[in-house]
């Protein structure tokens, strides 16, 4: 018995030797794997990143394409399709990354951007197409609007795309008084709530949609054009028949300022129309009337626009300019771009256009019909800028 007990105890001694042999085999095999697989999640990860970094250096690639499109756009007087912006392995600031972009097609066909990102040997390639785009889109401010009792909203043709806008958060930022219908959306603010920004008075009626914006909307300086002739001040009535740089424009009770041509003026300073004075633009004319100062129509004077297309009749406002009160006898056709200014619309006659202002008012009994065409751009308009359309990888 003892002899066969001995013989069992050796036989298990021999047989735990191979089976730590495999143990330790196991291990070092599974260890093996773990590292590998820890290697290749920090190659993977190492690799998400850089594409992450090349992609967002072809993202500041748009950008600056897009900026220097925009610069191109308002520094010219007349398109030059020859000189498109490109840039070629530009750093970032405290960054090794970089891009290069080109951007290529014209003013018929639209433009297209190819930025290209690189994070060390990691390269992401983005396109982007352009357009001209119009921030006539309805009405846009900086920072208030208010809309008086009795005044309403229309659009030129019905149920086109209509927007209220503004930058600001504040409360009571919009304010519409009894009875106002808005055939659109109204927007406030980034990070703002609309219940707070807009204040509707009993019975106002917004049709579209209520919202905050993603981010401020840009609304650009105006950039007065350049070498036209000096011409004084007019102080009486007459016909103007070519562009020109006046100091002032002053009109004197039922003075009679004709616009006869497709006319190009600009006033350093204030446009004043006394009492029942106005300035006509005659049929097949038109007028970009640009104003350092202000605008001041008195009762029963203003602006006529015979030829019935707010296109017709477009006023820039200058950063100096801070106030334009526009009145009238019967209807007003045009389109106002004065980001720094205060624009009051005075008239018993109803507004066929566009405004953007920094605040906005619409009194008395008229009416706003906002005319969709002149949100239709192109890069021969001075008020159009270039925004993306699409983008794809």
């Amino acid at each position: 018995m003892k002899i066969k007990e001995k013989i069992n105890k050796n036989d298990r001694k021999g047989f735990m030797l191979p089976l730590a042999v495999a143990l330790v085999l196991i291990l070092f095999i599974a260890g093996g794997a773990l590292l590998k697989v820890a290697s290749s999640a920090r190659m993977m990860a190492v690799r998400t990143t850089a594409e992450i970094a090349a992609r967002t250096a072809a993202d500041a690639g748009i950008t600056r394409a897009v900026y220097l499109m925009n610069k191109k756009l308002a520094a010219e007087k007349t398109w030059d399709n020859t000189t498109l912006p490109s840039a070629l392995d530009i750093s970032l600031p405290n960054s090794s990354e970089s891009y290069s972009f080109t951007v290529t097609g014209d003013e018929i066909n639209g433009f297209t951007i190819m930025s290209t990102g690189a994070s060390g040997s990691v390269t992401r390639t983005i396109n982007a197409r352009l357009g001209p785009g119009s921030l006539w889109f309805g009405i846009g401010v900086s920072q208030t609007i208010d809309v008086k009792v009795g005044a309403q909203f229309f659009t030129v043709p019905p149920d086109s795309p209509f927007t209220i806008l503004t930058n600001e958060t504040a409360a009571g930022s919009i304010l519409f008084k009894s009875g106002v219908v808005v055939p659109g959306d109204v927007a406030v603010g980034a990070g703002g709530d609309p219940e707070i920004v807009i204040v509707p008075k009993d019975e106002t009626s917004i049709l579209g949609q209520t919202y905050s914006i993603p981010e401020e909307v840009e609304f650009p300086p105006v950039i007065p054009p350049s070498g036209l002739p000096y011409q004084g001040s007019i102080t009486t009535s007459g016909t103007v028949n070519a562009d020109g740089q006046y100091d002032a424009i002053i009109l004197p009770n039922a003075a009679v300022l004709k616009i006869e041509g497709k006319l190009t003026i600009y006033v350093t300073g204030s446009v004043i129309l006394d009492y029942g004075s106005s300035i006509v633009i005659t049929p097949n004319s038109s007028l970009k009337l640009y104003i350092g100062i202000g605008i001041e129509d008195k009762n029963s004077a203003g602006i006529v626009n015979e030829t019935g297309n707010a296109g017709s009749l477009k006023i820039y406002g200058l950063d100096t300019c801070t106030k334009m009160n526009i009145k009238a006898k019967s209807e007003v056709f045009g389109a106002v771009y004065a980001p720094r200014a205060d624009v009051q619309v005075f008239n018993s006659g109803d507004f066929y256009g566009a405004v953007v202002a920094q605040n906005f008012g619409l009194k008395n009994s008229g009416s706003f019909y906002y005319v969709a065409e002149l949100a239709k751009a192109s890069v021969h308009d001075d008020d159009a800028y270039f925004k993306i359309l699409r983008w794809w990888e």
